[in-house]
């Protein structure tokens, strides 16, 4: 399993998957409703992929806050440092 945005203390996918069934949604309806792919869904559930519109959305369906569900992704403290994206330099 090579779950990249997946770290100690975030909800196992299974459980995600438990919630929203006990809630009466599938992975592919939840795509549907939200106008994703299926396997999208399927790679945020195991941690594979981030998306932060997906999370909220489960979220949202299974009544926990996402800093619950994933708090690796959503607690981490802000880095410091310079930008990412600097200004275009103006060259003459």
């Amino acid at each position: 399993m090579n779950a990249r945005y997946l770290r100690p203390g975030d909800m196992a996918p299974a459980e995600i998957r438990y919630r929203l069934s006990l809630k009466g949604w599938k992975q592919s309806s939840l795509a549907r409703k939200i106008d994703r792919h299926p396997s999208s869904i399927y790679q945020v559930i195991e941690g594979n992929s981030s998306s932060e519109y997906v999370m909220r959305a489960i979220s949202d369906i299974i009544g926990i806050p996402i800093e619950i569900i994933r708090p690796s992704q959503y607690l981490r403290p802000k880095k410091r440092g310079r930008p990412f994206c600097a200004p275009p330099l103006s060259i003459q």
